[in-house]
């Protein structure tokens, strides 16, 4: 018997908001802010706050807002797209799939809990294991690493142009 959920996932152009769809109908919402640093997520009615701090070596701290305490962090690999989530006591993981970066999972030592796929403006979630948190965790870091990924290309492309 497969008990997985599907989400959908859609961004506009420029936006810094996810919205999570089940049926045409909207779910849930991740909204991001570089420029403050945190993101405030809600899916299901479970409202979640990712607040980064650090430069070299960043963590997010995940907050449950309804219970106002830290549930988690998460903990960046500054050279390749991985991450650490520690969330109520237990360890996932979370990194790409393929080579295109269209495709991530987050996973323990059980399997895998969550599924993504998509890009830049829409793609889906199949989650095998419900918890808000982790799906909200997953697009956030997936949000971060694109953004890390446009702003080297944004830095080396005149290079290459002007022969450097």
């Amino acid at each position: 018997m497969n008990n997985s959920k599907q989400l959908k996932w859609k961004k506009r152009l420029l936006s810094c908001t996810f919205q999570l769809f089940v049926n045409d109908h909207e779910v849930g919402h991740l909204k991001d802010s570089e420029l403050s640093r945190s993101a405030i997520g809600e899916l299901n009615n479970k409202r979640y706050r990712f607040s980064t701090h650090g430069h070299l070596n960043p963590k997010t701290e995940i907050y449950d807002l309804q219970e106002n305490r830290k549930v988690g962090q998460i903990q960046y690999n500054s050279w390749y797209p991985k991450a650490r989530i520690e969330y109520k006591g237990q360890i996932s993981q979370w990194k790409f799939s393929n080579l295109w970066e269209t495709r991530w999972r987050i996973f323990d030592e059980s399997g895998t809990a969550v599924q993504f796929a998509g890009w830049e403006n829409k793609g889906s979630i199949k989650i095998h294991l419900l918890d808000e948190a982790l799906v909200l965790a997953g697009l956030h870091i997936s949000n971060r690493y694109w953004r890390m990924a446009g702003i080297l290309v944004g830095a080396l492309f005149p290079l290459i142009f002007i022969g450097l």
